[in-house]
């Protein structure tokens, strides 16, 4: 008996990721072709979102909100969900990325993790952490601790 876990690997559906314009003026959301089985999972959708616009995306000439290299794998320490927030552990070498950036840089920077993060599922707001603690500021423009929403 064939079951669709078996074929898993083949199955694609399309995830939601944000990416803004060369002015940072706006977010523009993007359909990626991903596994069906990973197109919610927040660590994924991450790691894609740190790989910038590609050509086989829905929309093309938009650029990158994460500087190159900035996100890897192991720079997501942990996820965890708490009702309705999405809490996101950094490790320390992601908190030096957001310090070179400007304040529209950097609004773009999280407003397109958070709504790519928010969409499609039951997740309506999002949290960050470095090292276990919410930092401060970096660039001066914007305050992190607690939660942030989509910006629509």
């Amino acid at each position: 008996v064939m079951k669709r876990s078996d074929f898993a690997p083949l199955l694609y559906d399309l995830c939601t990721l944000y990416f803004t314009d060369a002015a940072y003026s706006g977010l523009t959301a993007v359909k990626r072709p991903a596994p069906y089985y990973q197109k919610q999972n927040p660590r994924y959708l991450l790691l894609e979102l740190a790989k910038g616009p590609k050509p086989y995306d829905s929309q093309t000439g938009l650029t990158a909100t994460l500087p190159m290299d900035c996100l890897t794998d192991a720079s997501i320490l942990g996820l965890a969900k708490s009702e309705r927030s999405l809490l996101v552990n950094f490790a320390p070498d992601f908190g030096a990325v957001p310090e070179s950036l400007t304040g529209a840089e950097e609004r773009m920077l999280v407003f397109s993790m958070v709504n790519t993060l928010c969409e499609n599922s039951a997740i309506q707001s999002v949290g960050f952490f470095i090292s276990g603690v919410q930092p401060e500021t970096f660039s001066g423009e914007i305050y992190w601790p607690g939660l942030f929403y989509p910006m629509k």
